[in-house]
């Protein structure tokens, strides 16, 4: 990935960049971690301006304005902290005719079928990035858990109604396409209240949840209960579990990601 300039015998430009952050609570840690790279590069007096996004229902329209804001405050880059953070600063960009650089993680999506990239090869958009292979990932923390404990049969799931479906259906599905094939149960956990209600609803039906209804719990990212992470750590611990979650909910709950 080229920032402006990555070879350190180069002259730094003297003049500071502007950089446009816009991340989740979740990404707090990435981001701390992309500034140091910055530094690294020589890039430690760049202005940056950062915006962190909630998950809800006003979600895309706040990054709507934070992506308006950046543009009109002429940044260099607009760095995203996942992908669907960026699919939407992308359509706001494309909107105004604008090419402002931006530099993604994807870890819940496939880049091009999210609509974040045309080819391996080439984006054809403004936007470059990482990615992780869902599939290698979701197998991995599968296969990790029978290492843990060989017993485990049942890995409980708050799926439906509890998620945000653009966040987490692809990595979803492929949990539940690799749990068979490993020998587990998926026990899903759904609602039909919609939100705010969803962490009062969560709550209830967590506490009817008892020890040895399931051997496990999986955390899938993009949650409509805020610190959804944080409870299910709390759930995992009074049923005496393991909790798998995402890396960046590891701070706040989680035993591996």
């Amino acid at each position: 990935m080229l920032v402006w300039n990555t070879q350190k015998d180069r002259a730094v430009s003297q003049k500071p960049k502007k950089i446009g952050a816009v991340y989740s609570r979740q990404q707090t840690d990435v981001f701390q971690g992309f500034k140091e790279g910055l530094k690294q590069l020589g890039y430690g007096s760049a202005i940056v301006e950062e915006r962190i996004i909630v998950v809800g229902p006003t979600m895309n329209d706040d990054i709507k304005k934070a992506t308006e804001e950046f543009i009109a405050q002429d940044v260099d880059l607009i760095w995203t902290g996942l992908e669907h953070l960026t699919r939407e600063v992308l359509k706001v960009t494309k909107a105004m005719n604008n090419n402002t650089p931006i530099v993604f993680a994807s870890k819940f999506h496939d880049p091009i079928e999210y609509g974040l990239a045309k080819s391996w090869k080439s984006s054809g958009n403004n936007a470059t990035g990482v990615t992780a292979n869902i599939i290698e990932v979701v197998q991995k923390q599968l296969e990790f858990l029978g290492r843990i404990n060989p017993r485990i049969k049942k890995i409980g799931v708050f799926s439906h109604g509890f998620m945000v479906p653009e966040v987490r259906e692809e990595y979803y599905a492929e949990l539940k396409a690799q749990a068979g094939k490993f020998g587990y149960q998926l026990v899903e956990y759904t609602t039909t209240v919609p939100p705010p209600e969803t962490e009062h609803e969560w709550k209830k039906i967590a506490a009817t949840i008892r020890p040895g209804d399931i051997d496990a719990i999986y955390h899938v990212a993009g949650h409509f209960f805020g610190t959804q992470e944080v409870s299910e750590a709390e759930l995992a611990k009074r049923l005496h579990v393991i909790h798998v979650a995402p890396v960046e909910d590891l701070p706040t709950g989680g035993h591996f990601g």
